[in-house]
């Protein structure tokens, strides 16, 4: 395991890491760019040694997805803190909610800066299991039961419905556009893959959101 960080100087070597089939750690609290572009430009370099290049726009954008979402579920947590509001209960978060947006975003900095302060992180990690490849994110704030729910129904509503049906019917205007999840879901099957290999679940402390991108071989 190869763990890095904001602080860290990034040099990684990736045709070592595919060759000994090592993972990356990268720890971040707020994504500033630069550590941004460094997973997305090792995300390339591994697929690129993997023999998988076509694959990273694809990849790259569901993996942006899953760590905005990542950063998002942070920030729910250090905003509803500071409005004294219980994110587990569904009136407050229903109330938080209304304002959480458009104060994020004008007051970004301090919510960013919160996240640091009160170590509220997110975890990439790439790694291969067998014949697959997982990107995987975790960040230690457990999502609510109805967070949760609103999950599940998105993507049984994958399941259910044609694509042009998700775009259309399904805005969610309290998390915002709502196709984050359903963008990555039909990424999946782009390439051939199910539903089944995007999962959102709990594991001691955090929330853990896995993509599996099976392989014949890396």
């Amino acid at each position: 395991m190869i763990i890095v960080s904001d602080e860290s100087i990034f040099d990684v070597d990736i045709k070592n890491m595919v060759d000994l089939k090592l993972s990356l750690e990268v720890i971040t609290h707020a994504l500033p760019n630069k550590t941004k572009e460094y997973i997305s430009l090792t995300l390339s370099k591994y697929l690129d040694e993997a023999g998988l290049a076509d694959c990273y726009n694809k990849l790259d954008y569901c993996l942006s997805e899953i760590l905005f979402n990542a950063i998002k579920a942070n920030l729910k947590r250090v905003y509803f803190k500071e409005k004294n509001l219980d994110i587990t209960n569904k009136a407050d978060y229903d109330e938080g909610m209304k304002t959480f947006r458009i104060d994020t975003l004008e007051n970004k900095e301090h919510y960013l800066n919160l996240l640091c302060e009160q170590d509220l992180y997110v975890k990439f990690l790439l790694k291969v299991e067998g014949e697959d490849l997982v990107l995987e994110v975790r960040n230690n704030a457990v999502i609510t039961d109805f967070e949760y729910k609103r999950v599940k129904e998105k993507i049984s509503q994958f399941h259910n419905v044609t694509p042009e049906d998700l775009f259309a019917n399904c805005i969610d205007e309290t998390e915002g556009a709502g196709l984050g999840i359903n963008s990555i879901l039909l990424t999946l099957k782009s390439f051939g893959l199910p539903g089944d290999n995007y999962q959102i679940f709990i594991e001691g402390n955090e929330t853990v959101a896995r993509l599996v991108y099976s392989v014949p071989s890396i």
